[in-house]
Protein backbone atom coordinates (compact mmCIF):
# COMPACT_ATOMS: atom_id res chain seq x y z
CA UNK A 1 0.00 0.00 0.00
CA UNK A 2 3.02 2.51 0.78
CA UNK A 3 3.48 4.63 3.87
CA UNK A 4 2.02 7.87 1.60
CA UNK A 5 -1.15 6.37 0.93
CA UNK A 6 -1.69 4.66 4.09
CA UNK A 7 -0.95 8.43 5.59
CA UNK A 8 -3.26 10.59 2.89
CA UNK A 9 -6.71 7.51 3.59
CA UNK A 10 -5.76 7.51 7.22
CA UNK A 11 -5.87 11.40 7.23
CA UNK A 12 -9.15 11.67 4.96
CA UNK A 13 -10.83 9.52 7.46
CA UNK A 14 -10.05 11.59 10.74
CA UNK A 15 -11.08 15.07 8.97
CA UNK A 16 -14.34 13.32 7.64
CA UNK A 17 -14.74 11.94 11.04
CA UNK A 18 -13.06 14.44 13.16
CA UNK A 19 -16.43 16.61 14.06
CA UNK A 20 -18.34 13.17 15.49
CA UNK A 21 -16.79 13.22 18.47
CA UNK A 22 -13.20 11.34 20.00
CA UNK A 23 -12.02 8.82 17.35
CA UNK A 24 -10.22 5.81 18.90
CA UNK A 25 -6.79 4.33 17.38
CA UNK A 26 -5.24 0.92 18.46
CA UNK A 27 -2.82 -1.42 16.74
CA UNK A 28 -3.49 -4.92 16.65
CA UNK A 29 -0.28 -7.29 17.98
CA UNK A 30 2.55 -7.02 15.74
CA UNK A 31 3.20 -9.91 13.30
CA UNK A 32 6.35 -10.80 11.37
CA UNK A 33 4.70 -9.32 8.28
CA UNK A 34 3.21 -6.03 9.75
CA UNK A 35 0.04 -5.23 12.48
CA UNK A 36 -3.75 -4.33 11.50
CA UNK A 37 -4.55 -0.49 12.40
CA UNK A 38 -8.11 0.49 13.81
CA UNK A 39 -9.52 4.00 14.32
CA UNK A 40 -12.99 3.55 15.19
CA UNK A 41 -15.40 6.62 14.85
CA UNK A 42 -18.44 7.20 17.70
CA UNK A 43 -20.54 6.86 14.42
CA UNK A 44 -19.74 3.74 13.99
CA UNK A 45 -17.67 3.48 10.92
CA UNK A 46 -13.99 2.03 11.40
CA UNK A 47 -10.65 2.75 9.49
CA UNK A 48 -9.05 -0.62 9.69
CA UNK A 49 -5.94 -1.15 7.52
CA UNK A 50 -3.02 -4.56 7.62
CA UNK A 51 0.13 -2.19 8.09
CA UNK A 52 2.95 -4.66 6.42
CA UNK A 53 6.45 -5.04 7.91
CA UNK A 54 8.13 -1.80 5.00
CA UNK A 55 5.33 0.52 6.29
CA UNK A 56 5.59 -0.05 9.51
CA UNK A 57 7.76 2.90 10.02
CA UNK A 58 4.51 4.85 10.08
CA UNK A 59 5.22 6.38 13.98
CA UNK A 60 2.43 6.11 16.53
CA UNK A 61 3.33 9.31 17.68
CA UNK A 62 1.63 10.72 14.28
CA UNK A 63 -1.58 8.92 15.39
CA UNK A 64 -1.41 10.52 18.48
CA UNK A 65 -1.65 14.27 16.59
CA UNK A 66 -5.35 13.36 15.84
CA UNK A 67 -6.28 11.67 19.42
Amino acid sequence: MGQRRLLAELEDFVESHRSHGVLHANAGTRAVNGYRLFVRCPCGLRFERWVVAEDAAVDVTLLARWN
